[in-house]
């Protein structure tokens, strides 16, 4: 295991190529803290850009409206080293809320060696929300983690022949999913990396007259005990504006099916409605045809999440984004096969969500991109505003443009203006909107002259 890159100041672009020691970058996240500030997130996919094998998550923040941005690596597990190798576990495609002074970070994690085209069915957990666990010459997952103690498990397994449950010896497995030899102390006597705020060092802390340090993460190809080799979504906490972050929740045993091989965040943001409900636009992939999306929420600041059904059932929807609209109905921006900007309609019921049949504009976009959309605070003509940004061209990933609508008293949309970011033959891929503290509008995006680019754009 490596220690996590240290962190750094650059200029004018939150993710420049070299950036962390990473020359790749891609899927941007973008938000806007109560202060001010800009937080931005996206891959560090090292030295490629495939979609799993070596991907971590870094974020960016500027306090002075994108002049100056400090990164840091939030998910990082540095096996292999920092590069692609076919054995690597990889954080992908982040989306990020803020509530009051917290924001919410989610990722899939991907074991090592998994990608969304060779996950296994399954949710990784068992009915107890316990996560399971096969030891390495064995075919079945015998074992689990236990419950947390003080921000420590351990790894138990079951007879299969007596059902008698024992504990795997000296080893324990603290919130990350890292496992050491040996009893811990103290969590403050364990130190490697920078996690929860805490300064860790590799090598330096002991445990009593022992040296205690993480020998392997349980997501690892090469880990003693292995995990499903499914799709997990990852969830992480930030109440200081980005600094540091809190240890994961994984939402699988709540929300994934265990009929489905990948069930994934829609990168970009999530939301936050006007009563506090936290909302994270998803989809379930089974080939490109078999995408759905849906989205997940909490009313209790992310302790407990519930499942939307799908939002289509006749095309495919696949990565999406949501607003909500002023009559309290939540607008889901899903990505299709049929070369336009679509979108459902979710209204609130009391046993979750029910969905309105999907609507497709006149507006062009690429089906085979995912797109932003945000909704503006200052309204025009007395109408909610919302900004669309996508690539304007059926086929391509190019020619990106942001699109302005008005919201009629049914909720038509009346497209009202655009703005051209690229030309109709210059890239431009996944994107991510913010609203600015002084009404200006910052977008993040592939293409330009960056891996990710940073304009202000209105």
């Amino acid at each position: 295991m490596k220690c996590k890159p240290d962190e750094g100041t650059v200029t004018y672009q939150p993710f420049v190529s070299g950036t962390g020691g990473s020359q790749c970058f891609r899927i941007p996240s973008l938000v806007t803290l109560p202060d001010g500030s800009l937080l931005a997130a996206a891959d560090a996919r090292w030295n490629h850009m495939g979609d799993g094998f070596g991907i971590d998550t870094m974020v960016s923040c500027s306090a002075d409206g994108g002049n100056t941005w400090n990164y840091s690596f939030v998910n990082y597990l540095g096996d292999n080293g920092d590069r692609y190798h076919p054995e690597s576990t990889a954080f992908i495609d982040p989306a990020m809320a803020v509530k009051g002074n917290t924001v919410y970070l989610l990722v899939d994690l991907y074991p090592g060696g998994i990608y969304i085209g060779n996950a296994v069915r399954g949710t990784g957990y068992d009915e107890n929300g316990h996560l399971l666990l096969k030891r390495a010459d064995e075919e079945s997952c015998r074992c689990f983690l236990s419950d947390w103690t003080d921000g420590w498990a351990v790894i138990l397994c079951r007879d299969e022949a007596s059902g008698i449950v024992s504990e795997e010896r000296d080893v324990w497995v603290d919130r990350w999913f890292n496992w050491y030899r040996g009893k811990p102390v103290a969590k403050e006597t364990l130190f490697y990396g920078k996690q929860s705020g805490q300064e860790w060092e590799s090598g330096q802390g002991t445990g009593g007259d022992q040296e205690i340090r993480p020998e392997g993460n349980l997501f690892f190809a090469d880990s003693p005990w292995k995990v499903v080799s499914t799709s997990y979504l990852y969830l992480t906490k930030s109440e200081d504006g980005g600094r540091s972050w809190s240890a994961p929740m994984m939402l699988n045993p709540q929300v994934k099916h265990a009929s489905e091989s990948f069930y994934g965040v829609g990168p970009g943001r999530g939301l936050v409605t006007e009563e506090g409900r936290i909302l994270f636009p998803c989809y379930v992939y089974d080939g490109v045809e078999g995408q759905r999306s849906s989205f997940i929420y909490s009313d209790d600041d992310g302790k407990s999440w519930k499942r939307t059904e799908d939002a289509t059932k006749t095309i495919y929807s696949g990565e999406s984004q949501l607003v909500e609209l002023k009559d309290g109905r939540i607008r889901c921006f899903f990505r299709n096969n049929l070369e336009r900007v679509c979108y459902a309609d979710a209204w609130k019921t009391k046993q979750g969500y029910r969905w309105e049949p999907f609507v497709r504009t006149e507006i062009t976009a690429c089906s085979n991109c995912q797109i932003s959309v945000i909704a503006r605070k200052r309204s025009a003509d007395g109408k909610q505003v919302i900004l669309v940004s996508c690539p304007a061209d059926a086929k391509e990933r190019v020619h990106g443009t942001v699109f302005a609508a008005r919201i009629g008293k049914d909720g038509e949309m009346e497209w009202c203006g655009k703005k051209e970011i690229t030309g109709e033959a210059e890239r431009f891929a996944y994107s991510c909107l913010t609203e600015m503290e002084d009404g200006a509008v910052g977008l993040l995006y592939e293409g330009g002259e960056w891996p990710i680019s940073f304009e202000v754009i209105c």
